[in-house]
């Protein structure tokens, strides 16, 4: 048996950020305040866990708010990122592969979330 979710590309992308996420901050060690650490492992994680989420919903509203809250999370890595680049935490180059991870799985939000207006509502 499998859900439905899984055989999403941004579900699949969130996890393989999560993960890639953590190896990051495994090479950072201690240099990485865990201020920082920590709400970029809680964003990220939230990203792969809203998807699930709102695909299991019945309704449109409550399926768009989840993909909503997923988008959001998306958004606030870009910034934490962006702290941690500023911060000399990342290089350059992992900097722009995640930027661009994170663009991507933005875009398939965005998508998802046109996506349920299309849904046809079930009879009751």
């Amino acid at each position: 048996m499998s859900f439905s979710f899984e055989n999403l590309k941004v579900y699949g992308d969130s996890l393989t950020f999560v993960y890639e996420v953590q190896l990051q901050l495994a090479k950072l060690g201690k240099q990485c305040p865990s201020v920082v650490r920590n709400q970029l492992t809680r964003a990220a994680i939230s990203i792969a866990l809203n998807i699930p989420e709102g695909n299991g919903r019945w309704h449109k509203a409550e399926k768009r708010q989840f993909f909503y809250f997923s988008r959001g999370s998306t958004y606030e890595c870009v910034s934490i990122l962006q702290v941690m680049t500023r911060m000399g935490l990342l290089k350059d180059e992992v900097m722009t592969y995640f930027y661009k991870s994170l663009t991507d799985t933005a875009k398939m939000l965005s998508a998802l979330i046109r996506s349920v207006e299309d849904l046809k509502r079930s009879p009751a």
